[in-house]
């Protein structure tokens, strides 16, 4: 893995953004799954 410290600011907030959208993502396809469950009840 490269030093992160030698990369510019820059490019870090893009890669904490994109890992906060892959979050979201996750979060979604948690409501979607519990969304789901209940039907089949």
């Amino acid at each position: 893995m490269p030093d992160t410290k030698k990369q510019d600011p820059k490019k870090q907030q893009q890669q904490q953004k994109q890992a906060q959208q892959k979050q979201g993502q996750q979060q979604q396809q948690q409501k979607q799954a519990q969304q789901k469950q209940q039907h089949k009840r």
